[in-house]
């Protein structure tokens, strides 16, 4: 009897641990984040200019600033996805920043161009015209479902660039931005050690939801506002995709020609235990005190 109360107490006591270690992280809130694209380096990616419309009368934008602030950005998908072996999926893809939203819902972006378009009078707003995209490699993981596919990233990487001038064209193949303008690298990162990490092709159909760090790039300059570029350490992209009606498979090639996602900037995740796994780890070093107390009276 001795015997299966002390298996017992040990068996409570690793699985408390094992709880505890297998906990996934809670999902993070996104927040407001202020981006200034007239200081970046190495060229301003935005400038204020002298603006007029002569169908609005006596309206000149020239003291506007192109810095704006917002709590998520909307996302256009261009990539490759290749499936011919499920432990080493690999991707890359071009992801075009569309718009910039917020709580209020939506926020003015003076010099901004979604997209694939040109620029017009309305977006730029007597700032000059800039675009925003992400390139990314990943590696993944998929375990096969039936016809479907569940799994997660084992690797990423990725740099948000900014153009001069907002007149790229973007296709799976990447972009094409011509003598448009200069590419300013604005971050660099990589995936998160925590946070989300989830990458699943149901129904033919690839998604994804992960987190990656942030780390300001070289021609970043002043373009992060708040938080500042030095502050980025502590804070990670967090996005997620859906590609439906944007996708074409042929064998083990899945390719995305202008998927939608979005993402928005969190505080970088931690693994928090969930409140049931705290009861459990709780149980668990009760369980090894009571079989310290027990050998203890035998001595």
């Amino acid at each position: 009897m001795k015997a299966i109360k002390k298996a017992l107490v040990a068996a409570a006591s690793v699985a408390g641990l094992m709880a505890v270690l297998g906990t996934g992280p809670a999902v993070a809130a996104p927040i407001t984040f202020t981006w200034d694209p007239s200081a970046t380096s190495g060229g301003t990616l935005s400038s204020n200019q002298p603006f007029f419309d002569p169908s609005i009368p006596g309206i000149n934008f020239a003291g506007l600033s192109p810095q704006f602030s917002a709590n998520s950005f909307g996302i256009r998908d261009y990539a490759t996805i290749n499936i011919s072996d499920l432990n080493n999926v690999t991707e890359h893809a071009t992801l075009v920043v569309t718009s910039f939203s917020a709580v209020a819902p939506s926020v003015s972006q003076p010099g901004f161009v979604p997209g694939n378009s040109g620029g017009n009078l309305t977006s730029q707003a007597g700032a000059s015209p800039y675009q925003l995209y992400f390139v990314v490699d990943a590696t993944s993981k998929l375990t096969a479902n039936g016809s479907d596919f569940n799994g997660f990233f084992t690797g990423l990487t990725y740099t948000l660039y900014g153009d001069q001038g907002g007149k790229c064209t973007f296709a799976v193949a990447g972009p094409s931005c011509g003598a448009s303008g200069t590419q300013l690298v604005l971050a660099t990162g990589g995936l998160s050690s925590a946070g989300v990490n989830q990458v699943n092709i149901i129904n033919g159909i690839p998604s994804a939801n992960v987190d990656t760090t942030v780390v300001a790039g070289v021609n970043a300059g002043g373009f992060f506002v708040n938080p500042t570029a030095a502050q980025l350490v502590n804070f990670a992209f967090e996005a997620a995709f859906t590609n439906t009606g944007a996708v074409q498979n042929v064998g083990a090639i899945y390719t995305i020609n202008g998927g939608g996602g979005n993402a928005d900037l969190v505080r970088a995740p931690v693994r928090v235990p969930e409140p049931l796994t705290l009861s459990l780890f709780g149980a668990g070093l009760a369980g090894v005190a009571a079989l310290r107390r027990r050998r203890s009276k035998k001595v």
